[in-house]
């Protein structure tokens, strides 16, 4: 009959439109050079949350890719956005003297995100040119050490802030929600799970990723089509959705 005074508020995947939002914003934000130096804290803090919702990656993962991890080339079909994660994961961070390195390459449909993203390179290659990790910005250094889902939390809730999108009373988007909510949106086009399996990092028929990360209350959304359909559809076909207003 015990009840807690103060429970802690339950953890939500984070849903496509809300994640579509955040990356809307960032290709906006990020559509001019100038934009994207004017505005370079909060254009990181979109552009990490969208690519580790794409990539249904772990935080560590997003925020240890180096400079030369992430390339964008707007203008190319097959290669628009290339991310090479490390697959490798132990107790202490990514282990980077293993085998495990892994290309995940967009086609032109996320255009408007490569640009974004080709013109936060410039912008922090200009504001930090030491930086060794891609989302590094003047004055901060990412190690192994650094509480990586505290870091990225920060950015989705300034990214939640920017769009004026907030979980329901009672409710929290964590950053472990950008992983779960792409794994079950991605579930819901329905992608198969082997996919899945292979963009998130999990073992095959993982029973974690079904217990722990897949949502079955979440609804197939255009969001989710746009995010993950490419994967299934033929080419011709995934360049032409056409995404609602």
């Amino acid at each position: 009959m015990q009840e807690e005074i103060e429970p802690s508020p339950h953890e939500l995947p984070l849903p496509a439109t809300v994640a579509k939002a955040i990356y809307d914003r960032a290709c906006a934000l990020g559509a001019t050079a100038a934009s994207a130096a004017d505005n370079l804290s909060l254009l990181r803090a979109l552009l990490a949350v969208a690519i580790c919702f794409m990539t249904m990656s772990r935080p560590i993962s997003i925020l240890l890719l180096s400079t030369t991890d992430l390339t964008a080339d707007p203008e190319s079909a097959s290669h628009c956005v290339t991310v090479t994660r490390q697959h490798v994961k132990t107790d202490h961070g990514i282990d980077r003297n293993q085998p495990g390195r892994f290309p995940l390459s967009f086609p032109r449909r996320f255009a408007g995100l490569a640009t974004a993203l080709r013109n936060f390179t410039a912008a922090r290659a200009a504001a930090y040119p030491a930086a060794t990790h891609f989302f590094e910005l003047p004055g901060e250094r990412f190690t192994e050490k650094t509480n990586f889902g505290d870091a990225l939390g920060r950015m989705l809730g300034k990214a939640l802030t920017t769009v004026s999108l907030q979980p329901p009373a009672g409710r929290v988007y964590t950053a472990r929600s950008l992983r779960s909510g792409g794994a079950s949106a991605a579930e819901m086009v329905p992608l198969p799970r082997s996919k899945i399996e292979f963009l998130g990092g999990w073992a095959v028929d993982s029973k974690r990723l079904s217990q722990h990360y897949i949502s079955r209350a979440t609804p197939p959304t255009f969001a989710g089509r746009f995010f993950f359909d490419w994967l299934i559809l033929p080419l011709a076909d995934n360049m032409a959705l056409d995404f609602p207003s």
